[in-house]
């Protein structure tokens, strides 16, 4: 139960750091300087921020493998999406489909905002790499051809509480038109 608080905590901060580069960029202040206005951008952006506070604070308290669907106050609570950054692990790179077989690339997979590694090389304890294709994720790849490898995707919990791949950028490869 500790360790999905900590990772919670570290999630909000990412995120937390990533709205203030944000908010930066767009409005071109920095995140002190900046005074929420009636009805413009900033006051939409402290709204947001609220809103994901009390969503934090608000979680049910959820034991390890328990199911993360949670009835609170008549509303369910389910985590949300997770994104991903994928790369294709050793010894599959050449599995990029044929005009008569189906690609068979495996990825490592980790959180694109805290660094987790999910799947693949790296984790601890030592996780196989994701096929996408392969239960419980529901990716869904053409039956033949030549597919380009995903470095991003999107991700949720089912209902065990295990990560579920739900959408990656795998494309397929074409030839270039005449």
């Amino acid at each position: 139960m500790s360790d999905l608080i900590e990772q919670l905590v570290t999630r909000l901060a990412a995120a937390e750091k990533d709205l203030a580069d944000l908010r930066a960029r767009v409005v071109g202040m920095t995140p002190a300087s900046i005074a929420p206005t009636s009805g413009g951008l900033e006051s939409q952006v402290a709204a947001l921020q609220s809103s994901l506070a009390s969503v934090f604070v608000s979680m049910p308290q959820v034991a390890a493998g328990d199911n993360r669907e949670r009835e609170y106050d008549g509303d369910v609570i389910v985590d949300p999406v997770v994104f991903l950054t994928l790369a294709v692990t050793s010894g599959t790179s050449t599995a990029t489909g044929t005009a008569s077989t189906k690609c068979g690339y495996e990825y490592d997979v980790e959180d694109a905002i805290t660094g987790y590694k999910y799947f693949g090389a790296g984790t601890s304890p030592a996780v196989a790499a994701a096929d996408p294709i392969v239960s419980p994720h529901k990716w869904v790849r053409p039956t033949v051809g030549y597919m380009i490898a995903a470095t991003f995707g999107y991700a949720h919990r089912n209902s065990t509480g295990a990560l579920v791949i739900g959408w990656i950028n795998e494309v397929a490869d074409q030839e270039a038109c005449d």
